[in-house]
């Protein structure tokens, strides 16, 4: 029987530059992010390792959007991550190194 494993990640990032030139002003940001992943082994095994499948989402919501490089356009305050991921379980390793999981998003 294989389960299905989630997590759900929730986290809050200020972030911020100051330039060298008196004429660019600074700018800073915060980001408000909650996402969701979801992991599911396939029952397919090579050798020791079982094929794991992952599906995720973030948001992320900036109250005061940072200005964009671009002048003219508009900034955006929802931005929309899906994504897959494949790997194993237990990891594969080169060493002692785990390889990380492969995906798209």
């Amino acid at each position: 029987m294989h389960s299905v494993h989630a997590r759900v990640l929730n986290d809050i990032l200020f972030a911020g530059v100051i330039y060298k030139a008196p004429t660019t002003p600074n700018d800073n940001l915060v980001r408000l992010r909650n996402g969701i992943e979801s992991r599911r082994l396939t029952g397919l095994k090579i050798k020791q390792h079982e094929i794991e499948l992952s599906v995720y989402g973030f948001a992320d919501y900036f109250p005061d959007a940072p200005r964009p490089p671009v002048t003219g356009t508009r900034p955006s305050r929802l931005q929309i991550e899906p994504g897959i991921l494949i790997g194993a379980e237990p990891p594969w390793k080169i060493r002692s190194l785990a390889l990380p999981r492969i995906g798209i998003g």
